[in-house]
Formats: C-alpha cells, sequence, structure tokens
C-alpha cells in the first residue's frame, strides 16, 4: 500500500469511528442500506480527503464506501467500529486491502 493509501486509510480509521456513534439512538443503522450511514461516511470522508489533498474526493469515497460494504460484513462493520472507540488504532488489514485500489 502506497503512502498515499496509508493516509486515506488511517483518514478512514477516523470516519469509521464517528460514523455508527454519529448514528446513534433509536435510528442506530442496522445494515449498509441506511441512508443516513451512506451519507455521513461519503461526507465525512469527503471533507477529510480534500484536507489531505485527494485529487478526487468523491471518486475516492464513493470506492470505499462501496468495497468496504462489499467485503466487510455489517456486523463486523460495527464490532471494528465498537473496538477503535473504545481503542483507536488502524483499521484492519481486510479493510486496508478492500480500499486499496480506490482513488
Amino acid at each position: 500500500m502506497s503512502a498515499i493509501s496509508r493516509r486515506y486509510a488511517a483518514a478512514l480509521t477516523l470516519l469509521v469511528v464517528s460514523l455508527l456513534a454519529a448514528c446513534g439512538g433509536a435510528s442506530t443503522p442496522g445494515s449498509y442500506d441506511d441512508d443516513g450511514l451512506k451519507r455521513q461516511f461519503t461526507e465525512g470522508c469527503e471533507t477529510q480527503a480534500r484536507k489531505d489533498g485527494q485529487p478526487s474526493p468523491s471518486s475516492f469515497c464513493r470506492c470505499s464506501y462501496l468495497k468496504i460494504r462489499a467485503a466487510i460484513d455489517f456486523s463486523d462493520f460495527k464490532a471494528v467500529n465498537d473496538r477503535l472507540k473504545e481503542e483507536p488504532g488502524p483499521l484492519p488489514s481486510s479493510w486496508r486491502e478492500a480500499i486499496a485500489t480506490c482513488r
């Protein structure tokens, strides 16, 4: 994984940690099909990607969401999110691999 991809993976770590918390309460998403989850992921990802100088934030974030959705079971997504809220750290390698081709 290139240095740029590692940086975006780190940015996505921050995003994932805040996603379900932002969706908290009675409207906690139960699947990737939740429009609020997709919107928050995309908005947060694009904001971070712009800060990092990513040349195509929309494309990168759309790709990242679709790749994570395809590769990671939603229950695992939630479990990793919960773990990262408690103990911040890198995304699991399966997630980094899933988004490695996103630009």
